[in-house]
């Protein structure tokens, strides 16, 4: 029953890609099967004229250049399917093949790389996603190939039959016989795809987990710590034990598939004697003519070439569906995450309140990552406009994952978080972006020009012809720093930066934060957050960064989270996190003076920011 359900699942999945093929190309998928079935027919028709070109020519023996004449039809009709079959058909249909191909991966790659982009934070964080996303990339090749081998047995299914067809001259009782016997060896054909198609799922983990193994042995970034650490050869054993899991696994299920083929054969082989050895008595005793047996001979090695290619092209797109179907259930899954999130709501939805005026609201949130125990505990907080609040606790206290809330990168479970009184599910996610962004310690290094790689945290800087606006480059980079970074560029804005693009010049770690900060300062968002995005710096230094920051962003409401107090002591007021909780909350002064969490933190860490 397991093996039907899986079959069943796979020509679902079949369908599915059929529907994704004529939804972007129906004309050119109608095209391809139409050159199919005439390449299917040319080897019948082969036959056929060989029987009648063999005949001919054995009656014109001995009889004079009259009678070779009646073979020059014969002669011209075996040219012309000849060349159809292996050279205009091919010159036809490979143009044809690739246009389909490029069109596929064009619609289809759009929509994964969208769906990809939509989907909720928390959701692409899932192990799951990223096994699906991985199963899924190459969407239109995927599809493509289900096509090009449901085609190929579309082609050998029309010979087989056209085939067929010709042994009814031997005995009409031919054609059914030849079908029966091949029931088992399809029986046996599903159950090998079945046995590969399991393996190939349950090796996607693996798999990954040697990839990424493979991409820490040859990482520019990794060979630091892998050569100081000398963890190369630990590394390659690693690489070496997922590979051989891989590997013995495939070859246990291949070896096992290739004995469920042996009987197959030998079905087909002992079918093909019995039909040469019927002709051969026949030949004999004068009922058949020569020209006949050698056509029936042809015609029984053209039949089971066609069958084994019937096989190999179901075999081909059965294993086809299993990837197309990685691409369904994440398309399908990606649309239904659209769906549940309020998208078919989105002309009713709000614009962010410009200006705001009583400022961002969380009541009573809570939230739990999924089969863990709730980190947040029905957390309230109030967010003035301009007010600059610091957000402190130990690793692990769940900062970051408030961050991600007021972000609306997260979903509460509970609770609501409001600006203006208007609830982040009501507002529009584009002018929720714009006006509460964010710089992360674990900001990523976009290695494009200096220009860019800032500008690109308002990508209307940059423009589309090339060009950027540096007027707004240039002031926040004064502010978060990447203007310093760009006094030791020999060519400015315009130096490439990373090691991506020719010519392009290594920067620091300290470097590389002034210039994400630099770029979460790109948009006139009314609350700031930053979440440790100096950690890397030495606290006394991030200090009076903050401090010069608070300066000039006064106007503007900043929610500073860190682990360093020194940074705190700058902001209007601090909350500690603690148990997923706010435990404390007030000014420096004030927690230092309550003699709790707060006060026993700084002690720890006061000597940070002595002279």
């Amino acid at each position: 029953m397991s093996m039907l359900l899986n079959l069943r699942q796979m020509l679902k999945h079949i369908r599915w890609a059929m529907r994704q093929i004529l939804r972007v190309k129906p004309g050119l998928a109608v095209t391809l099967l139409i050159i199919s079935i005439v390449e299917g027919c040319a080897p019948a028709a082969l036959v056929y004229i060989t029987q009648h070109l063999i005949n001919g020519t054995i009656a014109a023996v001995g009889q004079g250049t009259a009678e070779l004449h009646k073979l020059i039809p014969w002669l011209c009709a075996m040219l012309f399917f000849s060349l159809l079959t292996f050279d205009v058909m091919y010159h036809v249909r490979e143009p044809i093949r690739l246009r389909m191909n490029q069109s596929l991966n064009y619609v289809l790659d759009t929509e994964r790389l969208k769906l990809a982009a939509e989907m909720p934070l928390l959701k692409m964080e899932d192990s799951e996603t990223s096994n699906l996303l991985n199963r899924s990339d190459d969407p239109g090749n995927k599809i493509s190939r289900i096509l090009h081998y449901l085609l190929w047995a579309t082609q050998h299914l029309v010979q087989l039959i056209t085939i067929s067809l010709f042994f009814t001259s031997i005995s009409p009782w031919l054609p059914p016989l030849l079908i029966v016997i091949q029931i088992p060896t399809l029986f046996l054909a599903g159950k090998s795809e079945k046995l590969w198609m399991d393996v190939t799922y349950a090796q996607t983990e693996e798999q990954r987990k040697a990839d990424y193994v493979s991409g820490l042995l040859t990482g520019r970034k990794e060979q630091k710590e892998l050569r100081l650490l000398d963890l190369r050869t630990e590394f390659q054993r690693r690489w070496r034990e997922r590979r051989h899991h891989v590997r013995t696994a495939s070859l246990a299920v291949r070896r096992t598939i290739t004995f469920l083929q042996i009987p197959s054969d030998w079905i087909n082989l002992a079918a093909m004697a019995v039909i040469l050895f019927a002709s051969a008595y026949q030949l004999a005793d004068r009922s058949m003519t020569v020209g006949l047996f050698v056509a029936v001979f042809q015609a029984s090695y053209s039949y089971f070439e066609a069958y084994h290619s019937v096989l190999y092209g179901i075999r081909e797109a059965l294993q086809g569906a299993g990837e197309a179907g990685f691409v369904r259930e994440f398309l399908q899954s990606g649309t239904s995450v659209q769906m549940n999130d309020d998208s078919h709501k989105r002309n009713l939805k709000r614009a962010f309140p410009l200006p705001m005026r009583s400022g961002i609201k969380l009541d009573r949130v809570s939230f739990r990552y999924p089969e863990r125990d709730p980190i947040l505990k029905e957390v309230s907080l109030h967010i003035r406009p301009g007010e600059h609040i610091a957000l402190v606790g130990v690793n692990g206290a769940g900062k970051s994952t408030l961050v991600k809330l007021l972000m609306g990168l997260y979903e509460p479970d509970g609770g609501t978080i409001t600006a203006d009184g208007i609830p982040y599910a009501d507002i529009t996610r584009n002018t929720l972006r714009d006006n509460v962004t964010a710089a992360f310690q674990d900001y990523y290094n976009f290695e494009l020009t200096l220009a860019e790689s800032v500008g690109i945290g308002q990508p209307a800087s940059l423009g589309n012809d090339g060009g950027a606006d540096l007027s707004a480059i240039e002031a926040a980079a004064a502010i978060g720093g990447a203007d310093e970074v760009r006094s030791r560029m020999e060519q400015g804005w315009k130096q490439p930066i990373g090691h991506v693009m020719d010519g392009g010049v290594g920067l620091s770690g300290g470097q590389w934060q002034r210039i994400a900060l630099s770029r979460a300062l790109m948009r006139r968002s009314q609350l700031l957050i930053l979440d440790e995005p100096t950690a890397a710096m030495d606290p006394k230094i991030e200090a009076e960064l903050y401090a010069r920051f608070m300066t000039i962003m006064r106007d503007r409401s900043v929610f500073i989270v860190s682990h360093r107090l020194g940074s705190a002591r700058i902001a209007d007021r601090i909350l500690v996190l603690s148990d997923g909780v706010i435990a404390e909350e007030g000014s420096h002064e004030q927690l230092l003076t309550a003699g709790g969490i707060y006060s026993r933190m700084w002690e720890e860490q006061a000597q940070w920011y002595r002279d």
